[in-house]
């Protein structure tokens, strides 16, 4: 799937999935509420990041919640790793994410 908003039908029930920004889910709101669909009775909207996009926009935002600050600090490791010449891994790693429940699901 391309990154932005995908919106899917199954047994009536409508879900979207936002893969990108919280900017991306706020968007999705827009062209839902465009189509008369309402957010979350008709629609669940869900988005990743977390940002101040999830408490501006109406309804606010569920959000999965990534820890930034961890990611940070992998990042730079791993940058003065390989400045050092070390072998650094070629695979990612997978950090705990956290879901902020909120009015859009």
């Amino acid at each position: 799937m391309r990154n932005g908003p995908a919106v899917a039908s199954r047994s009536g029930v409508l879900a979207t999935r936002c893969s990108s920004f919280d900017s991306i889910a706020a968007g999705a709101l827009d062209v839902l509420r465009e189509s008369n669909r309402r957010v979350p009775e008709d629609v669940g909207v869900v988005g990743f990041d977390d940002s101040a996009w999830a408490l501006r926009c109406r309804p606010a935002l569920s959000m999965v919640r990534q820890p930034a600050d961890q990611l940070g600090r992998m990042a730079a490791q791993r940058v003065l790793a390989q400045l050092r010449g070390d072998d650094t891994p070629g695979e990612g790693t997978l950090l705990e994410t956290s879901i902020v429940w909120r009015d859009s699901a």
